[in-house]
């Protein structure tokens, strides 16, 4: 029945759109792995799940566009059917069922993003009645709140901001949104939908106070529309958008710094642009800092491109990273323009690997005493570095591995 349904379909002109029959078979096929059995265990159902859209995509019509259409409408199709039979089942929670669904509907998303970003705009004119059917069905996912809510609404963000762009079409979602969200909770999956469309018309202001209201988790779409600003270089409105951003990071009290540090991977590149053009990079080094220690490496690779040295070897000391850590090239970089720096960082350096009182720490221990006696040196300093030596042989007496690779590496000289 498939492989006949492929033929049928490949001859097809490239203007027909059997959007009825793409749905049709979604739902035989859904109803032949899923109806037939009472219930299924969350982690069967995303194997299942995993299965059938394999299946559909052996189903799919040859002509480019037409595959990229019917990719979208049985996504769609299928991941409305799947939430309506989570919602449906007694036996395992919701949560159950998204914990074990959420890497499938993220993919989901990917796949309908990747045809949406196939498809060439502007969109022939033969497709209309797919696209307004296509733009009513998905509004089915958005009314099944909280269960993968925050993946669902991305399919909703990427086909509205991609290929839903005719100004009618909008306008009509917009009003039917409000209506929607002025009946529903304060964090509901329709509230978050009505501020894409006001996004989406321009109204960006009451855009982010809807979003305000949806809660911490649902903030992820600022992320959105930020990246999007960054991508067609629009710094007005990303610097407006930014604004928002800078407010409120350290207000999002329901999402960790992990959650915010992925969030913040979506806009890093841009933010960083942003905020130099203005001059003002304290406020990418404000971001990244209240996402520690998840930013870590962010952090200092902000401090190595910008060569704010001082305040990169403060915070390794701070956060207790050792100089083995650290590319050589950086650290070489450092003693080369401003060598006093590394002193207390390699001080530290030496003081861990001698604690950790093992023959192969004792090593690095003493190829960075060597850097710390060249340093000494070129600031002029020997007395200085005789001074420290010589307390460390007292306090290591007892560690004879220590003292004998200080005296393999030279710094004893032998009586």
């Amino acid at each position: 029945m498939e492989m006949n349904f492929q033929r049928k379909h490949d001859n097809k002109k490239g203007n027909e759109q059997p959007y009825e029959q793409w749905v049709a078979i979604t739902d035989s096929l859904f109803a032949e792995i899923f109806k037939g059995r009472n219930t299924v265990m969350p982690g069967l159902a995303s194997f299942y799940s995993e299965q059938a859209v394999t299946r559909l995509s052996f189903v799919a019509p040859n002509h480019p566009v037409m595959k990229q259409f019917f990719t979208i409408v049985t996504t769609v199709r299928f991941s409305t059917l799947l939430l309506e039979y989570i919602y449906k089942q007694t036996d395992y929670s919701s949560d159950g069922y998204a914990s074990q669904l959420q890497s499938l509907f993220s993919y989901f998303q990917r796949k309908i993003d990747d045809s949406v970003q196939s498809i060439a705009k502007p969109v022939s004119f033969n497709y209309d009645s797919v696209i307004q059917t296509l733009a009513k069905d998905v509004r089915e996912l958005l009314y099944f709140d909280g269960v993968l809510q925050q993946e669902v609404l991305a399919i909703y963000w990427s086909l509205w901001n991609h290929l839903f762009i005719n100004n009618l079409l909008r306008a009509e979602e917009l009003a039917f949104a409000e209506k929607m969200a002025a009946r529903s909770e304060h964090d509901s999956a329709w509230k978050v939908g009505y501020a894409i469309q006001l996004f989406l018309v321009n109204q960006v202001d009451s855009a982010i106070e809807v979003l305000k209201l949806a809660g911490d988790k649902n903030m992820t779409f600022l992320y959105h529309w930020l990246q999007m600003y960054g991508r067609q270089r629009k710094w007005n409105e990303f610097g407006k958008l930014a604004h928002y951003y800078f407010d409120l990071d350290g207000d999002m009290e329901q999402l960790s710094p992990y959650e915010r540090m992925r969030n913040f991977r979506y806009i890093q590149d841009y933010l960083f642009d942003y905020t130099a053009k203005i001059n003002n990079l304290d406020l990418y080094e404000k971001a990244i800092m209240s996402m520690l220690p998840y930013s870590k490496e962010e952090l200092i690779d902000f401090y190595i491109n910008t060569e704010q040295y001082d305040k990169l070897v403060n915070y390794l000391i701070y956060a207790g990273i050792t100089a083995v850590d650290i590319a050589t090239p950086i650290l070489t970089m450092i003693q080369k323009q401003q060598p006093e720096l590394l002193l207390p960082f390699y001080h530290q350096t030496v003081k861990y690997f001698v604690e950790r009182k093992n023959r192969q720490s004792y090593r690095v221990a003493v190829r960075f005493l060597k850097r710390l006696r060249t340093i000494y040196k070129k600031l002029k300093q020997q007395e200085e570095w005789d001074r420290f030596f010589q307390w460390l042989l007292g306090e290591t007496r007892r560690l004879k591995a220590f003292q004998e690779e200080c005296r393999r590496g030279k710094l004893i000289e032998d009586d």
